[in-house]
């Protein structure tokens, strides 16, 4: 964790396996969750003491990675991304609420709409997918040729970008 202003380092988080691929901030900024990567774990952190608050087995049975992670604009959900195929939400306190499927191979990033209400993830599968908060699927979207590798929510929440390996 980085002062911004000053670019010191405040703390280092230790993934234990030595791979991060994601993090992000709670909205107040008192937690951070991390995409830990090859351990197929998301770790919750107190980001002033810098321990773990939570772990989320994020790859059930250790397959797969953890490739991405969100906080809700509310601070209620984190959702994860995994090399499994599957995103996963769970309550901020880190219990298990719902498990995404559909897309048909590694999904790589997800982002939360800023009132909380839907996210979107993105696959290697080539497509994009838009859920509702709770799960449900609202929309998969195509059109690339490539794997998808980010995904963004405008501010207001009507709109969102993609990026893939196609090259757009």
């Amino acid at each position: 964790i980085w002062d911004a202003r000053t670019g010191r380092v405040l703390r280092t988080l230790d993934a234990e396996d030595g791979s991060v691929f994601g993090a992000a901030f709670s909205p107040d900024g008192r937690l951070v969750v991390t995409a830990s990567g090859f351990d197929g774990k998301a770790r919750v952190w107190d980001a002033a003491s810098g321990r773990v608050r939570h772990t989320l087995d994020a790859s059930p049975g250790g397959v797969g990675n953890v490739e991405d992670v969100a906080f809700s604009g509310d601070g209620d959900r984190i959702v994860t991304a995994g090399s499994d195929g599957t995103a996963r939400i769970w309550a901020a306190d880190g219990t298990p609420r719902a498990t995404l499927t559909g897309h048909t191979d590694a999904l790589e990033a997800v982002a939360i709409a800023p009132d909380s209400t839907w996210l979107a993830t993105v696959s290697w599968d080539k497509t994009a997918r838009i859920w509702a908060a709770d799960g449900t699927p609202r929309a998969t979207l195509t059109g690339h040729t490539g794997r998808l590798w980010s995904v963004a929510i405008a501010p207001d929440g009507t709109w969102l970008a993609t990026t893939s390996g196609d090259q757009t």
